[in-house]
């Protein structure tokens, strides 16, 4: 159950909850990871049903040291924040990053980014086969990964970043013509990731 703790300070961005299980020693540590791990901590899937389960709630990401974004469907958002389950999504959304000093996304067909600060953020258009198993830790990972490479920039990693990954994460599966299962979807958003880092879509 000991993770090499000593190695996370080498890494700018980390991902825990997809695939993860219920009985998973990571989830052991998960507390130790939030209060000392300074980096970008993006929480998704059984990370966050583990936090829900704890003493401490949605109350133990107030410790952290960095940047903290967390990726809820609806169900696992009620689990970690109960009381505000009655509200419309975008008030839960933004209530959640207040109280938790995070920047949410609760993710749905209009899926919501809030920040801490009160900004919110709410994807207009996207398709209904986006919501198929396995999208949402695709999402989870290349929000990560963009997370990663904005540090490694400078750049702070803020909500507006993360809702431009769920906005690329939603133009990919509109867009992809090959199928809609999350392999394909994910070669979809590489492929639309290349094309703006090379220019070649603000080009046209």
């Amino acid at each position: 159950s000991e993770l090499p703790f000593e190695e996370l300070s080498k890494i700018d961005s980390l991902l825990i909850g997809p695939g993860l299980g219920t009985d998973n020693p990571t989830l052991e540590c998960l507390s130790e990871i939030i209060e000392t791990f300074s980096g970008l901590l993006v929480l998704d899937a059984d990370a966050l049903n583990g936090i829900s389960l704890s003493e401490d709630g949605y109350l133990s990401l107030r410790k952290r040291r960095g940047h903290t974004w967390i990726t809820p469907h609806i169900a696992e958002f009620n689990k970690l924040f109960p009381d505000l389950s009655g509200l419309q999504p975008l008030e839960a959304a933004r209530q959640a990053a207040r109280i938790s000093e995070s920047i949410v996304l609760l993710k749905g067909a209009h899926s919501i980014v809030a920040d801490p600060s009160g900004i919110c953020w709410q994807l207009g258009e996207s398709c209904y086969w986006s919501a198929r198993a396995g999208f949402g830790d695709l999402l989870a990972g290349f929000a990560a990964g963009l997370g990663a490479m904005s540090i490694a920039a400078s750049i702070p990693p803020n909500g507006e970043m993360l809702m431009g990954a769920v906005l690329m994460h939603a133009s990919a599966a509109m867009n992809c013509k090959t199928g809609s299962g999350a392999d394909l979807i994910a070669a979809s958003l590489s492929k639309l990731a290349l094309s703006i880092q090379s220019g070649e879509i603000n080009s046209k």
